[in-house]
């Protein structure tokens, strides 16, 4: 059995709501993305000069010029996907009954 489910039928064997593990869930997918974007904001602007300048100086043809451009293009994409992955996981588990996710859990 797959682990999200286990975790998803314990969580609301003790009281969570589906409307809180919804929200929960979200909201994790959500940082996720968050997460996954500072990061690739500040690996750009901390290695890309350096890597750009070095590449300046071996490759004749190459010319390095910064641009946020491509990070902030894939923002809405993120959190798109960070909002649908666990709504779409919540529904595929949501389809038996806790009883049942228990049941197969231990």
């Amino acid at each position: 059995m797959i682990l999200w489910r286990k975790e998803f039928a314990v969580l609301q064997s003790i009281g969570m709501t589906n409307r809180q593990l919804r929200r929960m869930l979200i909201y994790e997918g959500m940082f996720c993305a968050l997460g996954a974007i500072a990061v690739a904001l500040a690996l750009a602007l901390g290695i890309g000069p350096l890597i750009g300048h070095s590449m300046n100086k071996i490759f004749f043809f190459y010319q390095y010029q910064f641009s946020i451009m491509p990070v902030l293009a894939v923002v809405p994409s993120f959190v798109l996907l960070g909002c649908l992955i666990p709504a779409v996981l919540y529904g595929q588990s949501s389809r038996q009954s806790i009883v049942e996710r228990l049941r197969d859990y231990f």
